[in-house]
């Protein structure tokens, strides 16, 4: 189901829980959110009632690839293992239990030691090998292309200005021509929410 409409995201929350009710979402269901790991997200996650929460794995690759360069892996052995990480390979807990020692943290600089945060913090979103064998998604790619090629491609171009109404409505036309589907009005979808905390 493919929506698009120029709001906060506070404004999405009631559209996202209608449109997970018109796709037959149900309490019982499992639902599975994929995120860069911003706390914002996380947060709205919990409101829609998402069971687990996954680190897009290509955020992930990015930020290992800064502590990789840190400790001067090649620029061969840096591909490899972002390759490893995108296919889902690691587990990244394990990964920084086994390449990250405290001798070398403390020679890490600044960026790399933000990067090493960032993946602490969120290493319990990162067990890929176990997602893949579950069947769950591990990158928000296909989102992102979406976002790129029906929205973006359109609205984005050298000296565009929209409006929020106009914006609105372009995101929704374009959105109408790429679903298979029709689009379901975004009042009904409103009002089709389930209950969401405040």
């Amino acid at each position: 189901l493919t929506v698009a409409e120029a709001c906060s995201a506070d404004e999405l929350m009631p559209l996202l829980a209608g449109s997970l009710r018109a796709a037959n979402l149900r309490e019982q269901d499992e639902f599975i959110g994929v995120s860069d790991g911003a706390v914002w997200i996380e947060e709205r996650f919990k409101c829609l009632g998402v069971t687990q929460h996954v680190l897009d794995v290509y955020h992930a690759a990015a930020y290992v690839d800064t502590l990789m360069e840190e400790m001067a892996w090649s620029v061969e052995q840096r591909q490899l293992e972002r390759q490893a990480w995108l296919r889902g390979e690691w587990d990244g807990a394990s990964w920084l239990d086994t390449f990250i020692s405290a001798p070398l943290e403390r020679k890490f600089s600044e960026d790399a030691q933000r990067a090493l945060r960032y993946l602490r913090q969120r290493s319990h979103l990162m067990a890929y090998p176990t997602y893949k064998s579950r069947g769950w998604p591990i990158g928000s790619g296909q989102i992102e292309g979406v976002n790129k090629s029906v929205i973006g491609g359109r609205m984005k171009g050298s000296g565009m200005h929209w409006s929020r109404s106009g914006a609105s409505n372009m995101a929704a036309l374009r959105a109408y021509g790429s679903n298979r589907t029709p689009l379901i009005p975004f009042d009904t979808i409103r009002h089709a929410a389930y209950p969401i905390p405040a």
